[in-house]
């Protein structure tokens, strides 16, 4: 049996749902850099405790990585946000430059 996606990406409204069972899974991507990729505008739509969280971010599909890579566009004082990027509390080591991949 297949495992079930993390994620849908809508690349029309560049939209990411999280799968709300599995959750995000996340990989920090320390050597790649901004400029390096096309991004584009995007939110990720994510379930805490039942309730729906929007972030805005950005997001790079098409790129030679085979991969979606994301990073933050706005700065969110929530663990989840936090959790999902690995800033730490109220982002106080917040970085506009980091880039995560999503599977």
């Amino acid at each position: 049996m297949e495992p079930k996606p993390s994620y849908f990406l809508d690349t029309n409204l560049n939209i990411i749902k999280v799968n709300r069972i599995t959750g995000l899974k996340v990989l920090d991507q320390p050597d790649l850099k901004t400029k390096e990729y096309t991004w584009k505008e995007g939110t990720i739509l994510i379930s805490d405790m039942g309730r729906m969280k929007e972030f805005k971010i950005y997001i790079s599909k098409d790129n030679n990585l085979d991969l979606v890579i994301i990073r933050p566009r706005e700065k969110y004082k929530d663990g989840l946000f936090e959790e999902i990027f690995d800033f730490k509390s109220l982002c106080s080591n917040y970085n506009e430059n980091k880039i995560i991949s999503i599977r």
